[in-house]
């Protein structure tokens, strides 16, 4: 994902005359290999703030949280510099858009949750979810048929802020993304009540055979 975020920050597109004294916002995400969007945004906000974040729960169960810094990336013989926003020109990108989620399951479900065609289908979604808890380390499960809640388009958006941006996004910009943004020495992440780090998306389709059975 560095490749093409380095590839956009050498175009300049802030110095476009439709852009200039606006937020500038790449937007990503990974089709690189078949299970690249099995990937969370924790990839992706490790190198743009070439730090990682290491948890470590204690014996009382309190959770703590250590920064160390990343210099580079390696992927065999290539490497690239980690700290995406410290790169020369990077001021000018106010944030990087990502998500693992604009994919063929996003809109089916999208569809199926308003009735379109549904006919006598049935389609559950399971994967890895936010847990919502100061002390939790790991995400947590999560599986429910499709209709069963409502799952906005914005949901699975991913908005990482560049601390060092010379036109910052406003704070209430995308309320129901989650946020990345740097507070001093941590980077803390915001997200709604519901935020799926990854999911696989099951249609099931009954269909009566000659003996009137039902079968998947």
């Amino acid at each position: 994902m560095g490749s093409p975020l380095f590839s956009k920050l050498s175009r300049r597109y802030w110095e476009e005359p439709q852009v200039q004294g606006m937020p500038f916002v790449l937007a990503l995400e990974s089709f690189a290999s078949e299970d690249a969007l099995t990937f969370s945004e924790t990839a992706i906000a490790d190198y743009l703030y070439g730090t990682r974040s290491i948890a470590e729960v204690g014996p009382d169960g309190r959770l703590t949280v250590h920064n160390a810094e990343i210099a580079e990336h390696r992927n065999a013989d290539k490497n690239i510099p980690s700290g995406f926003f410290e790169q020369p020109g990077a001021e000018n990108v106010s944030a990087v858009l990502f998500s693992n989620q604009g994919t063929v399951g996003k809109f089916g479900r999208m569809a199926y949750q308003e009735g379109l065609e549904r006919g006598k289908l049935r389609m559950f979604r399971r994967g890895l979810r936010a847990t919502l808890d100061p002390d939790a380390a790991v995400p947590s499960e999560f599986v429910y048929e499709v209709g069963s809640r409502w799952e906005s388009w914005s949901e699975g958006l991913v908005l990482i802020h560049n601390p060092g941006a010379l036109l910052p996004l406003p704070d209430d910009i995308l309320s129901q993304a989650t946020h990345y943004r740097r507070e001093g020495d941590d980077i803390v992440a915001t997200s709604p009540s519901f935020h799926a780090f990854g999911s696989i998306t099951i249609t099931v389709d009954p269909v009566a055979n000659s003996e009137g059975k039902q079968t998947r």
